[in-house]
């Protein structure tokens, strides 16, 4: 992998803190069957076990997400 996902990618992703962001990060948790209430910490130390930055982007791509 190459480095870890952080905060500020996640809001870069519109994953966090715009409009939708709420929306884009259930449907991703939904597609990597992941509980749908987790913390953005939670999240992203989940995210950081399973992807690095540019498989998450790729994923979030092809998933439209």
């Amino acid at each position: 992998g190459g480095p870890p996902i952080t905060k500020a990618d996640l809001f870069s992703m519109g994953l966090t803190g715009g409009s939708g962001s709420a929306a884009r990060r259930q449907a991703l948790l939904k597609r990597l069957e992941l509980p749908e209430h987790l913390t953005t910490g939670g999240m992203l130390e989940a995210l950081n076990l399973l992807y690095d930055r540019e498989s998450l982007c790729r994923l979030l791509e092809e998933e439209q997400i």
